[in-house]
């Protein structure tokens, strides 16, 4: 079933990708990424998204320094963005034909794992916040973002991968009459998003 949506409203974007700190290999021994190589994975990803400042000028990320003191101190959960009045987020923006997204990212040390997320957003304006749905493939991560688990991993990051995770969300003008209409305007936007033809074919 196909949907005759056109158009959402607010589109909001929230991106999340996990990097275990440590793997252990088949060989019995073990490698550790660290902050400096996640930096540089991290700002490379933002690069290829086309990601800017608050200024609309080239966003450059930068890390806590401290890593392996905190790590030392044996706390479980911290920011990776050392920010001593707030949490350890950093405003960025993201322009798509002519269209402003707004957002921040926020990355984090959770237990033994580098966890970084993305949230981008169309600020919310009654009447004047509508997005074709054919421009959120605009959103789209780039490949980066996501892993072939059919390939075979031969970087230490390819094989650190823990997983992804993607929300999409929006308002609509039409409420669905059924569950299954529902279902097809989220698999419409979620295909329009990833930019395939079919969700089978989907990252």
């Amino acid at each position: 079933m196909t949907t005759t949506l056109e158009t959402i409203y607010a589109p909001n974007v929230r991106l999340f990708t996990y990097y275990l700190q440590e793997i252990k290999l088949t060989d019995f021994t073990s490698e550790e990424i660290g902050i400096t190589q996640i930096q540089n994975f991290y700002q490379t990803l933002l690069d290829e998204y086309g990601v800017s400042d608050r200024n609309e000028n080239q966003f450059k990320l930068k890390l806590r320094t401290d890593f392996e003191e905190i790590l030392n101190l044996n706390i479980p959960n911290f920011d990776l963005i050392k920010n001593t009045k707030s949490r350890g987020i950093q405003r960025i923006n993201l322009k798509k034909n002519s269209i402003l997204y707004k957002g921040f990212i926020y990355p984090q040390f959770l237990n033994d794992t580098y966890s970084f997320s993305i949230t981008l957003f169309y600020p919310q304006n009654m009447g004047t916040d509508g997005v074709n749905i054919n421009d959120l493939s605009k959103l789209k991560p780039p490949d980066l973002f996501f892993l072939d688990w059919k390939k075979e991993k031969k970087s230490i990051l390819e094989k650190a991968f823990w997983g992804s995770t993607i929300f999409l969300s929006g308002f609509i003008a039409r409420t669905p009459k059924t569950p299954e209409e529902g279902k097809s305007y989220a698999d419409d936007c979620l295909q329009k998003f990833l930019n395939v033809d079919t969700l089978e074919n989907a990252p």
